[in-house]
């Protein structure tokens, strides 16, 4: 064993070691790659795969950044101080920054897999079958380097110092995103919940259009923007109309309806309303697959900058009527290819829906704080969104029973609260659940813990038995406000309620 003044050059045996230093490293590496994912739903809104694509960027800057200041200062990421070992180069002096930053680079590549998980599934059970092969003496791979690295163990473990290091470590992993979160709530406090949407459109140059029918999270450009977006789902019906930059000659709209309640085959209807705009239908085609009735018009009307082109893909199945109207003017050959783009995905989602007998079983809804989709139940419809001026925003959902026009026999709420607008108030719970009897004038109520942060209040009314659900996060207040159904056994959670069983979930993330 080849010893140097105050170190000995780490034994095979010091590969365990290593391996559990690196594990210890990962307490200020994987945290902050999660809370960076938290963070990254509220700031921009991305899907899974480009949000792991963000947060592998932020934790391979990260670790870049700060291991090789580390190993240049003190020799040891904090991993490698608890157990006591260090890297040295062949001299015995502590690695340059250019040659700390080249080691760290190899292992972000070539055992983190640049911390992206399809990656690293095999990056990592590759680094470890190499070390368990390593030959005593062979440095491994990120160790070769025209420095000669060594990993060399100290005769005495400065704890002090390996606790410095995690917290030198710790703090900026967790600044940023918290940095991030704390921003993002002032944006979505003064501008709408919905001004994550604007941040994306800014940053990422693109947002997420959620397909209520299919539970599809659509990536669209940012030079799109929705026109109208409507679902009823007593009927089945979603209507939605996409405009592409400020021009509103390209635009699609996109229709479905149970098909028990069209009067007229899909393409019919939609060329009656665009007949009446001064639109010539040149060419039709009609064919069946199956039990489906398909349909396609093209014609066109003039415009300010030449001919208006339309085309109406149509459907009709045994359970939906589903149209796509697409305009676009020629002249602008950039929108009419969104256009197209975006009708050929839109016409993807036919059929994706989940119905029986003619009638919606489910259907999507999406948190607008934390970009999470809840699946909720056909009879239940959104009835409204409000966003007061405290930046406090609810929902309110009712449950409809009967044939067109439905009887609402129940209905529900949603809020979220930012704490900075309740801050006079001590017991957020007690102000969510006041509020409650305050509207249905409760005569006496129970209030009980459920989970950490989390509480139900019972409140017993004339009309029947009333529940107030909240959770605390660290800048938000969840609240959820039922009744238990007539006749019905009460319902002492919100996880046991078929609307909220999904959206609570929402709430945890």
């Amino acid at each position: 064993m080849a010893t140097e003044t105050g170190v000995t050059v780490a034994a095979p045996a010091a590969l365990r070691r290593r391996a559990a230093a690196r594990l210890v490293d990962g307490l200020w590496l994987v945290p902050a790659g999660w809370f960076a994912w938290g963070a990254s739903s509220m700031l921009v809104d991305l899907d899974w795969l480009r949000r792991a694509a963000a947060v592998a960027l932020f934790v391979c800057a990260l670790q870049l950044v700060l291991e090789p200041l580390l190993l240049t200062l003190s020799g040891a990421t904090p991993g490698k101080a608890l157990l006591g070992i260090e890297v040295r180069q062949a001299d015995g002096r502590r690695p340059t920054l250019a040659v700390a930053f080249g080691r760290t680079l190899k292992i972000v590549a070539g055992v983190f897999g640049l911390w992206f998980a399809p990656l690293a599934a095999v990056t990592l059970p590759l680094a470890a079958w190499r070390m368990a092969l390593q030959r005593p003496g062979v440095p491994l791979p990120w160790d070769r380097h025209g420095a000669g690295l060594q990993v060399v163990a100290v005769a005495r473990v400065r704890r002090g110092r390996a606790a410095a290091a995690l917290v030198a470590a710790l703090l900026p992993g967790f600044a940023l995103p918290l940095a991030s979160v704390v921003v993002g709530l002032l944006v979505m406090s003064s501008r709408g919940l919905d001004a994550s949407q604007d941040v994306s459109r800014a940053v990422a140059g693109r947002w997420l259009w959620l397909h209520r029918l299919s539970g599809a999270m659509l990536p669209l450009d940012a030079r799109w923007r929705t026109l109208h977006d409507h679902l009823r789902p007593g009927v089945a019906e979603l209507s939605a109309v996409f405009a592409w930059g400020s021009d509103e000659h390209e635009r699609i709209r996109v229709d479905t309806r149970r098909a028990a309640a069209a009067w007229r085959a899909p393409c019919d209807w939609q060329r009656t309303a665009m007949e009446e705009e001064g639109f010539l239908f040149l060419d039709e085609q009609r064919r069946r697959d199956g039990d489906t009735e398909r349909c396609r018009l093209s014609g066109g009307r003039p415009g300010p900058r030449g001919v208006v082109h339309v085309r109406i893909d149509g459907a009709r199945g045994a359970d939906l009527d589903y149209t796509v109207v697409q305009t676009y003017e020629p002249a602008r050959e950039g929108a009419r290819e969104a256009v197209l783009a975006l009708g050929r995905r839109l016409l993807a989602e036919y059929g994706r829906h989940d119905m029986a007998d003619g009638q919606l079983r489910s259907y999507y809804w999406r948190n607008d704080v934390t970009g999470e989709r809840a699946r909720i139940p056909g009879e239940w419809e959104l009835y409204e969104r409000i966003l007061n001026v405290n930046g406090a925003v609810s929902f309110t959902f009712q449950r409809l029973a009967g044939p067109w026009p439905h009887t609402v026999v129940e209905d529900a709420a949603v809020m979220v609260l930012p704490l900075p607008a309740f801050a006079h108030e001590p017991d957020l719970h007690a102000y969510v659940a006041q509020g409650l009897v305050d509207i249905v004038k409760g005569t006496r109520t129970t209030r009980r813990p459920i989970a950490p942060r989390e509480w139900v209040s019972d409140v017993e009314a004339e009309r029947g038995l009333y529940h107030a659900w909240s959770r605390e996060d660290v800048a938000l207040t969840w609240a959820v406000l039922w009744r238990s159904p007539d006749g019905a056994a009460p319902i002492g959670t919100p996880d046991r309620h078929p609307l909220f069983a999904e959206i609570v979930k929402t709430m945890r993330h």
